[in-house]
């Protein structure tokens, strides 16, 4: 019975002892804005509801490379506000691209379902320079005090290995959030 009551001693003690090295040293205060109204996005070949559409060229799988960009289609990102700036002016933002829509090596995937095109991908480049779109900031930009704000974009599609290339259908999706840096 004393080895009980003093094993209960012991547990009381030690839970007292440690509850007095939980006490908090210091905070962290989290803060943010959300805002009323969100861009509105347009551009490419046409916007529906803030889907891009882009239309690729057709091209043979003989006109492949390996690793070198082809069919290159220049297109334009256009963020509006409904009423106004959507960026607040001076600050810089990127646009980060969902993880999943976007293949190891920087370009966004081909997820066409029924005949996809094999070992095919779309790389987006901005002034010439590709982009990688594993990075979070890889599409930067400055907001301006116009209140619509136009991203120049290119994209191209690319094979890592052009002996992979199989016939088929493209449909590469970027699915992606404007964040202020």
């Amino acid at each position: 019975m004393n080895k009980t009551i003093l094993s209960l001693a012991l547990s009381a003690s030690t839970m007292l002892a440690s509850a007095g090295a939980m006490a908090a040293d210091g905070s962290i205060t989290f803060t943010g804005k959300v805002l009323t109204a969100s861009c509105q996005i347009e551009g490419g070949d046409s916007t529906a509801g803030g889907a891009i559409s882009v239309a690729m060229p057709q091209v043979g799988m003989n006109n492949f490379v390996s690793g070198a960009p082809i069919a290159p289609k220049d297109f334009k990102l256009k963020l509006k506000g409904a009423t106004g700036n959507c960026l607040s002016t001076g600050e810089v933002y990127s646009l980060d691209i969902e993880d999943g829509d976007v293949s190891t090596y920087g370009n966004v995937k081909n997820a066409a379902v029924t005949t996809p095109a094999e070992g095919v991908e779309v790389q987006l480049s901005m002034a010439g320079v590709p982009l990688d779109l594993k990075k979070e900031d890889a599409i930067k930009f400055p907001a301006t005090t116009t209140g619509e704000e136009e991203i120049d974009l290119t994209a191209s599609l690319i094979a890592q290995d052009a002996s992979k290339v199989k016939q088929g259908e493209i449909n590469a999706v970027a699915n992606f959030m404007v964040i202020q840096n």
